[in-house]
């Protein structure tokens, strides 16, 4: 057997086979192009919606959230959870613009200001947003996965996804505006 058919045949194969990946190139970027662009990333001076005093209570855990104006770049919460001094839990949220979007950064104290847990600042990505509503997530968290806020009506609206010991606990807080 000559070895020239077998370089006829492998040279054959090749040609076919880089056709059709160039073919499978060409369609994916045909539908790429067809796709509508994602949406760019809001801006922190278009999150008015988020600003002000909320509250809720949890069962019988009153909740206190505040969100200033927003400045420069960044818009800044805080909030507070409990009614006895020796188990609340506060937290600072930054919500801050990047080259890759929007970021959530936040972190738990309990009295004093002592780090909660002993963690390091929890840090989220923008994952999805709308006029009103944002998504952040950060798969690797062991805390919760994805933190989406939103407004309904004159609520302010907050979701934790993903926490607990099986990743599936999920909690809402109904926020009122608070007088």
């Amino acid at each position: 057997m000559s070895r020239r058919p077998i370089f006829r045949i492998s040279a054959l194969a090749a040609a076919v086979l880089f056709g059709i990946g160039a073919a499978s190139r060409a369609q994916q970027e045909s539908a790429d192009a067809k796709k509508p662009p994602a949406s760019p990333s809001p801006r922190v001076a278009e999150l008015s919606w988020f600003k002000g005093d909320w509250s809720c209570t949890l069962g019988r855990t009153p909740v206190q959230e505040h969100w200033f104006a927003a400045s420069g770049s960044a818009l800044m919460g805080a909030c507070s959870m409990g009614n006895d001094p020796k188990h609340n839990v506060f937290e600072i949220l930054l919500i801050e613009e990047s080259p890759n979007g929007l970021t959530l950064s936040l972190r738990h104290f309990k009295s004093g200001l002592t780090p909660h847990f002993g963690e390091d600042p929890l840090q989220y990505t923008l994952a999805g947003h709308s006029d009103q509503s944002l998504v952040f997530e950060n798969p690797q968290s062991k805390r919760h996965k994805r933190i989406a806020y939103r407004r309904d009506g004159a609520q302010l609206v907050c979701r934790l996804e993903g926490g607990g010991p099986d990743g599936k606990h999920e909690i809402e807080f109904r926020m009122d505006p608070a007088h």
